[in-house]
């Protein structure tokens, strides 16, 4: 791999979740397709100013282009309403078609919230975005200090891929270099070389893919990386799968310490026999904000939709935030096969703030409400663990704390032995209209999907 795998971006954009009150904020940016998958860039601006309408001065910096010195203008503007909200897309003017870089932002009121989002829409087939913190001289990283991200992959079958952004706000150029290795240590590779401009990026979609010249990297799931450059620097990820759309970011830590992953060691043994098909999303997929409050994605691909399976198992962790005072359920997991949720619903985990226990429906096999408790707590980390099982006519969750303790469990029979995958999804969030019984779960998080199928 070199450094002519920054070719394209990522479209890497600062959040809503992270936000920056308005000052020189940079989010970056891109207009470009890369294998039939579009990443655009989208500018969010919340006025906190209930009486005027306030406008902000942008303008577009090109990848491996410095942005020094400051043209003299004019510079196009974003307007929001009084007290208003607006998600706006970077108009091709400004963000022309198969060019990347980033915004720059300049300073306005103080009462304008500044945020951004990266749009990945294949046509036909989904749209879905994902929301980055922003980039500004408060959260870059020091000079020939390390980062690393984890959760890395690039599959050729999977159609999983990896986008990229390295960015450098300083004065003069940057030297910067990376080394990627699997989950076991396997070196991927080592000492990949670049240079950044002044106060520009380099940024690539599908970073390990093909290029002109060298095949595409296969990229085993839960791989990292380690960054570093001489001068003070941004790095952040994307993973996406160009097959169902599933997005979610991978933010930099200072260690593989710090990852929600876990930490490399030998490479994992295979997937054990009996027609078993594996969905992954390692680290972070979804943090609970204002723009991003509800997450959803498809566990129906070609591989196993009309096909007939006896089990399915799911794993995932939950950090519960808070509670929300005016609503008492707090999604922790919503799986369902086809659109009815009346016969459909493989198993709703809920904490209810009220009763103080997790609350567990099911209505494929029996229809049932069980708790079982205590509930999951504010400021704690969770595994959830669910099996729906045919062969043992059972379904049952178990919700364990961080160090492995069982906090609460549920064990129930069931009359089906077998089921047909017809739309099978995984949710959990907030109810993305704000119409049904659960609750805004601001900041919640949630890691580490793993979804089985057994047959």
């Amino acid at each position: 791999m070199r450094a002519a795998r920054f070719a394209f971006v990522a479209a890497l954009v600062a959040a809503a979740a992270h936000p920056a009150l308005a000052g020189v904020v940079y989010v970056p940016a891109a207009n470009v397709t890369r294998d039939g998958v579009l990443r655009k860039t989208q500018v969010v601006l919340s006025n906190q100013d209930q009486v005027n309408i306030t406008g902000l001065r942008y303008r577009f910096i090109e990848q491996n282009v410095s942005g020094s010195p400051l043209p003299a203008g004019p510079f196009p503007v974003f307007y929001v309403a009084a007290g208003g909200t607006s998600i706006t897309t970077v108009p091709v003017a400004t963000l022309p078609v198969d060019k990347a870089g980033m915004l720059e932002l300049f300073p306005g009121t103080a009462g304008l919230i500044v945020g951004g989002r990266l749009v990945y829409e294949k046509p036909g087939a989904y749209l879905k975005h994902v929301d980055l913190p922003a980039i500004s001289s408060s959260n870059v990283r020091p000079a020939d200090s390390a980062a690393f991200l984890q959760g890395l992959e690039r599959g050729a079958n999977s159609g999983v891929v990896t986008d990229l952004g390295v960015f450098n706000l300083g004065t003069t150029a940057a030297a910067c270099t990376m080394d990627v290795h699997s989950a076991g240590g396997t070196m991927i590779a080592s000492g990949v070389a670049f240079a950044i401009p002044a106060y520009s990026s380099l940024v690539a979609a599908d970073i390990f893919g093909p290029t002109g010249t060298t095949p595409a990297l296969e990229v085993p799931p839960s791989s990292w990386a380690k960054f570093s450059c001489n001068r003070s620097y941004y790095v952040v990820g994307v993973r996406h799968n160009a097959t169902n759309g599933d997005t979610r970011p991978i933010l930099a830590t200072d260690s593989l310490a710090n990852s929600t992953l876990e930490q490399p060691g030998a490479e994992p043994p295979p997937p054990p026999p009996g027609g078993q098909f594996n969905f992954r999303l390692p680290g972070q997929f979804l943090e609970c904000t204002r723009y991003n409050k509800f997450w959803k994605t498809s566990l129906s691909d070609g591989r196993v939709s009309g096909r007939q399976f006896r089990k399915i198992v799911v794993d995932f962790d939950v950090y519960h935030h808070n509670w929300d005072p005016t609503k008492k359920t707090h999604i922790h997991m919503w799986l369902q096969n086809g659109s009815s949720w009346s016969s459909g619903l493989f198993g709703y985990l809920i904490a209810s703030r009220s009763a103080g226990v997790m609350r567990f429906q099911v209505k494929y096999g029996v229809v049932t409400q069980v708790d079982s408790g205590p509930a999951s707590q504010p400021g704690n980390t969770y595994h959830v663990h669910y099996e729906w099982d045919g062969v043992a006519r059972r379904v049952w969750f178990t919700l364990r704390t961080a160090g492995g303790s069982i906090r609460a469990q549920k064990s129930i029979a069931i009359n089906r032995g077998s089921f047909t995958v017809g739309g099978m999804f995984f949710a959990t969030g907030s109810w993305p209209t704000g119409e049904g019984p659960e609750a805004l779960q601001y900041g919640w998080k949630y890691y580490n999907l793993n979804v089985d199928y057994f047959q």
